[in-house]
């Protein structure tokens, strides 16, 4: 108050030294509420009041909060972070992850909140830290001022939990070089007991058999929220560059934690007995769930829905280049395989074909997608010459019925027939069951 003596301040800062001007200064801890103050100031170190200030009010400050849910958290999975009560929230409040006792300016991670008085973030508690006591402090304005903090501990993932599912060379039992990436098991859906995570510069080796020498179809079975990245496939003789594009529908920011996979096919040629195969090269960050043979057991599809019959060389997809946000599936009715989710950007489907002249190409399909006419761009040797409707054959997925999308093409005696998606991502989507090329 303005009778309190000059000696009984409760903070105090230096000026800048100029004729006018201002400077921060921040209240501490404990200075009383609902009272009355004033500030003065004063010359050269002494108390010789050059002047006061009109008198304030000082206000309770809020009761800022923190939390984090769950607590413990596993490395490598994300956590809910929550504040409440900022005062005056700016979008450039944020949101650090430090080890206990460390100085504000050391960080592991961090993030914006969303600009409000209160919310939440999903934070990730990134899988290489030490398992440890860590904390989450909130800051105000892209500053060091801390408005809250909330301390929690870690607990390493549990990868010793079998999932099952087609594991036949999971990637969690390869051999990795040493990098950044490492087995993780969090992000969803994925088999066996987990995939290697953060993957972009190792390389992951496996030991492939076969029973006798030939050619083999090798399943790659990945994620990938971000760009589409590539790797080098090395096996016996040869080497191959392999793409595996975005299944995130495009969004190249996705939720890793989401566990959207997908497949990509290659073929490769193979010895008797083991063969050693390997992914290698840093072309963007990858999360591999394993390798498999992509083999055929049902019976020769020999009609289609409506009971047509017409002669031609069927191609089954287990014959054909995939590559996309596939799912390969077997058939609830007559045993044939297929690949779902056949609609997204970058999603394509290539046939080696022989016979020329002008021939029918017959697609094998199913759909209850209402979201969009599907379309697919049909290529041969790598120029568009159509693009075929596939519609709509049901009303649900598990009760449509499969029927076929024809067009008329010249062939070369022996010609690569592409199937590219058109259209925007996750509309349109098709069950693709073959290819019939007919006289």
């Amino acid at each position: 108050s303005n009778a309190a003596p000059d000696s009984s301040y409760w903070v105090y800062a230096y000026t800048n030294g100029s004729a006018a001007g201002s400077v921060d200064i921040t209240l501490p801890v404990g200075m009383p509420a609902a009272t009355t103050y004033e500030a003065r100031l004063f010359s050269n170190n002494t108390f010789s009041v050059l002047a006061r200030s009109a008198p304030f009010t000082v206000l309770d400050r809020p009761n800022i909060t923190l939390d984090v849910a769950p607590n413990p958290i596993t490395v490598g999975a994300p956590a809910t972070v929550s504040w409440a009560n900022i005062p005056s929230p700016r979008s450039t409040d944020w949101i650090g992850l430090y080890p206990v006792g460390a100085p504000d300016s050391g960080f592991v991670a961090w993030a914006y909140t969303t600009g409000t008085s209160s919310g939440s973030i999903q934070f990730t508690v990134p899988a290489n830290v030490p398992v440890d006591a860590y904390q989450f402090r909130l800051f105000s304005n892209n500053g060091f001022t801390r408005l809250a903090f909330t301390t929690f501990s870690t607990t390493p993932a549990d990868c010793s939990l079998d999932r099952g599912g087609d594991t036949l060379y999971p990637a969690e039992n390869a051999t990795i070089s040493p990098g950044a990436g490492g087995v993780r098991c969090f992000n969803g859906d994925f088999r066996g007991r987990g995939y290697i995570g953060d993957w972009n510069g190792q390389t992951v080796t496996f030991a492939v058999t076969s029973a006798s020498a030939g050619r083999m179809n090798l399943r790659l079975r990945y994620q990938n929220a971000g760009p589409d990245a590539t790797r080098t496939l090395s096996y016996p003789g040869g080497s191959t560059t392999v793409t595996f594009h975005n299944t995130h529908g495009g969004n190249t920011s996705g939720n890793w934690a989401a566990g959207l996979w997908s497949e990509v096919m290659v073929n490769i040629p193979v010895n008797a007995g083991t063969n050693s195969v390997s992914l290698s090269g840093a072309g963007g960050l990858l999360d591999l769930d394993q390798i498999s043979e992509a083999t055929y057991t049902g019976p020769a599809f020999t009609g289609v829905a409506g009971g047509s019959t017409a002669a031609g060389t069927e191609y089954q997809e287990i014959s054909a280049t995939w590559a996309g946000r596939f799912i390969f599936r077997s058939g609830p009715a007559s045993g044939e395989q297929y690949l779902t989710q056949f609609g997204y950007v970058g999603d394509r489907v290539t046939y080696t074909v022989t016979g020329g002249g002008t021939r029918t190409l017959r697609f094998r399909y199913r759909t209850a997608d209402t979201t969009a006419v599907a379309q697919r761009l049909v290529s041969v040797n790598g120029t568009g010459v159509a693009i075929v409707n596939f519609p709509t054959t049901g009303a649900t997925w598990g009760t449509a019925a499969w029927a076929e999308a024809s067009v008329t093409v010249n062939l070369p005696a022996n010609a690569t027939v592409r199937l590219d998606f058109l259209g925007s991502s996750g509309h349109g989507l098709i069950e693709l069951e073959s290819l019939t090329v007919a006289p």
